[in-house]
């Protein structure tokens, strides 16, 4: 079930010890500094001792949605609980300018496993990471910013995926991205066209699918033309 974001920031803003150092440490300079550097280690370790690190990229998100250059974001809340077997749920997705991937599907089918919304997930560590995410189908390319915690629900991450486009290009130009790996990606296992995939879980039988259907329809379509 997902969240409301509404309901998720109000859980922020009802802590007054989260109002205090959302104030005195993840104002709007702490949190576009994320597009130059990760957040410093002591940030990092005072967010976890008060029991915060789950409110600093909501927050980010906050700020980076107003920002006249980020038109195109998005906000996704991962868990891995073994209360849930081990496996992998997106608890929260939130779109800004467009519906963006990555994106929920059916539970049923496997998310790629080059997210790094995953990578980070299975290792089970406290971390932030970044990479810059190719989309196999579109070329859409995004800069994703990650950061996992441990939780009473189960290891935690959330990312933040900015849509790197020309109207902001120069903007990110100023960040770190050279440094981030850069991988392509895709959607889910079941509906990625990458052949000699190394991470696969499962057969692209959606791909199959679709692709079979669209070749009915342009065959009855050309029948008809004739």
């Amino acid at each position: 079930v997902f969240k409301s974001f509404k309901n998720f920031y109000s859980d922020f803003l009802s802590s007054k010890m989260a109002m205090q150092v959302a104030m005195k440490e993840v104002n709007e300079r702490t949190v576009e500094g994320l597009l130059l550097a990760p957040p410093a280690e002591e940030l990092q370790q005072g967010l976890k001792n008060s029991g915060l690190q789950k409110y600093f990229l909501p927050l980010a998100f906050e700020v980076f949605a107003r920002h006249p250059q980020l038109e195109n974001l998005f906000f996704l809340e991962a868990v891995r609980s073994e209360r849930m077997g081990g496996e992998i749920h997106l608890t929260q997705e939130v779109h800004i300018g467009q519906k963006h991937s990555p994106q929920a599907k059916n539970k049923l089918e496997h998310y790629c496993e080059r997210w790094i919304t995953l990578k980070l997930l299975k290792t089970q560590k406290e971390s932030f990471n970044g990479q810059i995410s190719i989309m196999n189908e579109t070329n859409e390319t995004y800069l994703c910013l990650s950061q996992t915690f441990n939780s009473e629900d189960g290891w935690v991450c959330h990312t933040i995926g900015i849509k790197i486009e020309e109207s902001n290009r120069a903007f990110l130009d100023n960040t770190y991205l050279n440094s981030m790996v850069v991988e392509r990606v895709g959607q889910t296992c079941e509906r990625c066209s990458f052949s000699d995939c190394s991470d696969r879980a499962a057969p692209a039988y959606i791909l199959e699918k679709n692709r079979f259907l669209l070749d009915i329809q342009k065959k009855v379509r050309d029948f008809r033309g004739m």
